[in-house]
C-alpha cells in the first residue's frame, strides 16, 4: 500500500509540476499569429473563417482545460482520504491523459482546416511557417521529416 501511494505521489507532483511548466510559459500579448497571417495575404472570407476557427478551438480546449483541472482537485481528495481509492485515482489520471490526446489532436485538426481553405501560394507559406514554428507544434504532429513532401503525396 505505501508503495501504491509513493506511486501516485510521483506521478501527480509530475503532473502538477507540467502544469505550473505551462502557466509560466511567457505571453505574447495577444500578438500570437499576427506575423503569419500577414504573410498569407488573406481575403476577407478567409480572415472571417480563421477567426470562426480560432474561437471554437479556443472554446474546446477551455472546456477541456477544465475538465482536466477539475480531475486533478478530485485527485487530490481522493489522496487524502482513507483508504485511498486506488480505482478511482486511476480512472481520473486516465480520464487526463485522454483529455491532453483530445486537445493535441485538436489543435492538429485546426492546422488542416485552415490548411484547407489556403490557396497554393498560401500553402506553401503557411507549411514554411509550420516548418519555422519550432518543436512544440512539430510534436502535436508527431513531425519526423519533410512536411512538405507528405503533404504533396495527398
Amino acid at each position: 500500500m505505501k508503495k501504491l501511494s509513493l506511486i501516485i505521489a510521483i506521478v501527480l507532483i509530475a503532473s502538477v509540476g507540467l502544469n505550473i511548466h505551462a502557466d509560466t510559459k511567457p505571453k505574447r500579448d495577444g500578438k500570437k499569429g499576427k506575423g503569419i497571417i500577414k504573410k498569407l495575404n488573406l481575403t476577407d472570407d478567409q480572415i472571417t473563417k480563421f477567426k470562426d476557427m480560432r474561437y471554437e478551438l479556443e472554446s474546446k480546449l477551455l472546456e477541456l482545460k477544465y475538465t482536466e483541472q477539475k480531475n486533478q482537485l478530485e485527485i487530490k481528495v481522493l489522496l487524502k482520504n482513507t483508504p485511498i481509492d486506488k480505482i478511482g485515482v486511476m480512472e481520473l489520471i486516465n480520464k487526463n491523459s485522454q483529455i491532453k490526446s483530445e486537445m493535441k489532436l485538436l489543435i492538429v485538426d485546426n492546422w488542416f482546416k485552415v490548411y484547407e481553405i489556403l490557396d497554393s501560394e498560401q500553402q506553401k507559406i503557411w507549411i514554411e511557417h509550420f516548418e519555422g514554428m519550432g518543436k512544440p507544434m512539430r510534436n502535436n504532429l508527431n513531425y519526423n521529416g519533410d512536411f512538405k513532401k507528405k503533404l504533396q503525396k495527398k
